[in-house]
């Protein structure tokens, strides 16, 4: 069976800042946060606001000196005013797009034209819609109501952001035949457009199609509609719980698509369900196999196991015997393994919230045995030393508590940031610096190499470079997965073309430094290894670019297994 998931599914930049909007403020406050009704159309991503102190009014008449939430669908500017006439500190989280739309609806409509709106009664925008066209306001579903609209002397013609474009488009030929001046605003939103046409293709090429979405929510079941018009047997579901094993395995080709508001957490369930139900025809170990090489790349094993790839080739380039002194690596792959797995814990934010299940569990075993990692690490790290001992308790103190610290307001004033976190970067910054320290620092001390060899800073500055790449590219990730990450990331600061772009530079910088020192050094004739590095790097940041490998167990294989990568290449080419 091949599964395809269609190149757009998921949050709309709309309903994107709306959550982000929503999940910020509630990191910034203790007390509960409203939104009138649901921010988006779907059950998973509202149970998770509500784990995150977000919830939808049940009375938002009773609204009182509240922190409240305009969802992304936009509401009435008497709805507003009241609110906040009320006391109420009121965040307007409306889609950029659908305010676009009230200016058109409020401009017309102040120039007397009567406004047609082709959309859904009672839908939320539409209502809100209403609202900028006081008594001026008419809804149609489709060209067979425009029989019942009166007769007007001009109108002008607006569509619901999710509306179909053939939809809209016999509505205006409907009001063209019947009414003399008739302005179109063609107001369906482009990524509305975009995810109907990709269903479209995508129908005619699968088997069968899951419609991953709120039964709710209009451009979702848009999607399902128009999938069946093709003739393909199709479903709309709101989860992975909901879809039916045994009517899947009937088919060889399945095509996966989700709504506008479907988080990607959400989609992601599915694709991974569908594709246990493929191998599921596989032999039991083989399947048991499979589940287990994904769960070990997803872990912090894996990582951690990769560190010591990577500390290998520092140690052949520094001339030290990586393993002469075992418990350098063991330090580096309990103090990686633990840190990186109890950061975790604040980190996936969202994919926590969501029922709190996460790819590891974090129950009290596992919190336990990354406890002890840390621990032992410690004790390790006293027995190679003072120095190794004192720098190490301080990483372990900054990489447990990184995202608890917090400034005094003195210094919060003058830096204009609260905390550690808030810092643009800083996590990037500061898990990079933390590698360095630990794969180069750590082996230079304890063989006594001075500080004052460029072999140490070439070296630190190589591991310092990739591991912020490899930070930045899972940052870009969460970002398209939908997940809260904080300010103390780059893409956040720049924005992920921009981010791209950066790295890229970085790493072609980086890459001219070192031919330029290998033409004037000789004997530095082992950067080449480091060289063989970057480039892999390139290679997956343009595949990554590509969207050719960019999410899933796949992307973590790739990312992290640069450092494999490194290793291997020391072994079979340099050693």
């Amino acid at each position: 069976m091949k599964v395809t998931l269609a190149k757009h599914a998921g949050f709309c930049m709309g309903v994107k800042k709306a959550m982000n909007m929503a999940l910020e403020a509630s990191e910034s406050s203790v007390d509960q946060t409203y939104t009138l009704g649901p921010l988006v159309h779907n059950n998973d991503a509202v149970n998770m606001l509500k784990k995150k102190n977000v919830y939808p009014a049940t009375e938002p008449d009773a609204l009182k000196g509240e922190k409240v939430f305009i969802r992304a669908h936009g509401v009435p500017p008497t709805v507003k005013d009241d609110l906040e006439k009320r006391g109420n500190s009121v965040i307007d989280a409306t889609c950029p797009y659908v305010k676009r739309v009230q200016n058109i609806t409020r401009e017309y409509a102040e120039q007397g034209y009567n406004i047609v709106i082709s959309g859904d009664p009672g839908h939320a925008e539409v209502e809100g819609l209403l609202g900028y066209c006081p008594g001026k306001g008419y809804v149609v579903t489709g060209a067979s109501g425009v029989r019942d609209l009166p007769d007007f002397e001009k109108i002008c013609v607006i569509a619901q952001t999710t509306q179909s474009k053939e939809n809209f488009t016999e509505l205006i030929e409907a009001l063209k035949k019947r009414y003399d001046e008739v302005v179109v605003k063609n107001t369906i939103c482009g990524a509305t457009t975009v995810r109907q046409k990709e269903v479209l293709k995508l129908a005619e090429i699968v088997d069968f199609v899951v419609v991953v979405g709120g039964k709710h929510s209009a451009n979702t079941k848009r999607l399902e509609e128009l999938s069946l018009s093709l003739g393909t047997p199709t479903i709309l579901i709101e989860n992975a719980s909901q879809l039916d094993e045994e009517n899947i395995r009937r088919y060889s080709h399945v095509g996966v698509t989700a709504g506008a508001s479907t988080p990607s957490w959400v989609i992601d369930d599915v694709v991974n369900r569908i594709e246990s139900i493929r191998v599921g025809a596989l032999a039991s170990f083989t399947h048991s196999a499979i589940n287990a090489a994904h769960f070990f790349i997803d872990s912090s094993m894996f990582l951690a196991l990769g560190a010591v790839a990577l500390y290998y080739t520092i140690a052949y380039f520094l001339d030290v015997m990586a393993f002469e002194e075992p418990r350098i690596p063991i330090l580096i792959y309990l103090f990686i393994n633990s840190v990186h797995f109890l950061n975790s814990y604040y980190i996936d934010r969202v994919k926590r919230a969501k029922e709190e299940k996460t790819l590891f569990s974090f129950d009290s075993i596992s919190f336990l045995v990354a406890v002890s990692f840390l621990i032992t690490s410690i004790i390790l790290a006293a027995e190679l030393g003072v120095v190794i001992f004192v720098t190490h308790m301080i990483l372990c103190t900054g990489g447990v508590l990184y995202r608890k610290i917090k400034f005094t307001k003195r210094v919060a004033k003058a830096i204009k940031f609260k905390s550690l976190k808030d810092i643009p970067a800083s996590r990037d910054l500061f898990q990079s610096l933390a590698w360095s320290i630990i794969i180069v620092g750590y082996p230079a001390i304890h063989s006594q190499i001075s500080f004052d060899r460029p072999k140490i800073w070439i070296a630190a500055s190589i591991v310092f470079s990739i591991v912020f790449a490899r930070s930045i590219v899972y940052d870009m990730k969460d970002i398209r997965l939908d997940k809260l990450i904080g300010k103390d990331t780059l893409p956040m600061l720049l924005g992920d073309k921009n981010t791209k772009i950066c790295l890229f530079t970085l790493l072609g910088t980086l890459m001219a430094g070192l031919f330029s020192i290998k033409a004037l050094w000789p004997e530095y004739y082992k950067i080449n290894i480091f060289l063989l590095a970057l480039l892999y790097m390139v290679v997956y940041l343009y595949l990554y670019h590509k969207k050719i490998v960019h999410k899933g167990y796949l992307l973590n294989l790739v990312i992290d297994g640069q450092f494999f990568f490194a290793g291997l290449m020391t072994w079979l080419f340099f050693v």
